[in-house]
């Protein structure tokens, strides 16, 4: 599998090709959009994304602009997360690969002295997506119907990929469909599938100034299980202290009540008193918060669907909950693994 900084092959053949869609333009989908770019096997494919929300909106529906943007695996020890380790530690890798020559804090600890990652995510994902571009990805704005279920969603994409291509490529020229939608894939997949999923709200305090190291608390006597504590300093003078984890909650509106505590916890534990620059040495507050993590009960589904839908192969690739952006590097890798697979049982098959 390639990384990240890498180039992809430029040497395309001149010929129509085919196409694989991605539907989303977060973490997940663009991440996914840019191994299938970078990877010899799979570059040679037009790869598409289509998405109601691009980076650079800022929408309560468009989960990744509101994470903290730090690195620290979710994953617990058990077996059935051992993919999601994996995941995560191909991204740890693939990230301090893009920081080579960069200057890092040397002595940055996170939790348990171990030198980490943290990032702007809005400034990441647009980075993701001018790579994309670079590469010759596609980016189209556009929402798709999902009463008609999994293969109405299906039927939605091609349209929009048709009426942007006309007779050029057409519909039919589609191999593929990787299912990137978050939250969103629980009003068009089917109900025993859909019910799995729940959103995890998530609230963060941004305040100004750039902590000197980042920190995560969890499990704090006397707090209540859904909150932690954290600090990540991001680039360009800011820091976002959070947070909490509240299961089920849709609630758009900011707490006023949790933020006060969430401030309090971070004074409470001697952290980031270099921010206290504001009155009566308290933080001085940018701004708050609130997002909405993509759970689903058993974790992330990566797997291709069974049979085709609509006469495509589609790739699923959701559910990743706190760790989407941990993860990313490697889940998108595992699905160009899905997709050389596909592309392996279509050549056997003489299709």
């Amino acid at each position: 599998m390639s990384t990240f900084p890498s180039s992809s092959d430029s040497t395309k053949p001149k010929q129509p090709q085919k196409q694989i869609l991605i539907l989303g333009a977060g973490i997940t989908a663009l991440s996914t959009a840019l191994s299938l770019l970078t990877t010899p096997s799979t570059s040679h494919f037009t790869i598409t994304l289509i998405a109601a929300h691009l980076p650079g909106d800022l929408s309560p529906e468009y989960t990744s602009p509101w994470a903290g943007g730090d690195w620290h695996s979710h994953a617990s020890m058990a077996d059935e997360d051992a993919d999601v380790r994996r995941w995560d530690a191909r991204t740890y890798q693939a990230w301090m690969g893009l920081l080579e020559g960069r200057p890092v804090p040397k002595d940055a600890v996170f939790g348990t002295s171990f030198r980490t990652v943290t990032f702007d995510p809005v400034v990441y994902l647009k980075y993701l997506l001018g790579r994309i571009r670079e590469l010759g990805g596609r980016v189209l704005r556009g929402r798709v119907r999902t009463e008609g279920g999994l293969e109405g969603v299906v039927r939605g994409l091609k349209k929009v990929v048709k009426e942007e291509d006309g007779e050029r490529e057409g519909e039919d020229n589609v191999f593929a469909i990787i299912n990137c939608g978050g939250l969103s894939a629980r009003h068009f997949l089917p109900p025993p599938e859909a019910s799995k999923l729940f959103p995890i709200r998530g609230q963060t305090v941004v305040v100004k100034g750039q902590a000197k190291d980042a920190y995560t608390y969890v499990s704090i006597p006397s707090v209540s299980e859904d909150e932690m504590l954290y600090v990540i300093p991001r680039p360009g003078g800011i820091t976002v202290l959070g947070g909490c984890k509240q299961v089920g909650v849709w609630g758009e509106e900011v707490d006023e009540e949790m933020g006060e505590r969430i401030m309090e916890r971070v004074r409470g534990e001697g952290l980031a008193e270099e921010l206290r620059t504001g009155e009566g040495g308290g933080f001085e507050v940018v701004r708050q918060q609130v997002g909405f993590r993509p759970g689903r009960k058993g974790g992330p589904r990566v797997e291709v669907e069974m049979e085709k839908v609509g006469g495509v192969w589609v790739v699923h690739s959701y559910g990743h909950g706190s760790g989407g952006y941990q993860a990313s590097v490697g889940c998108a890798e595992r699905v160009v693994e899905l997709v050389e697979g596909l592309i392996r049982n279509e050549l056997k098959s003489g299709e």
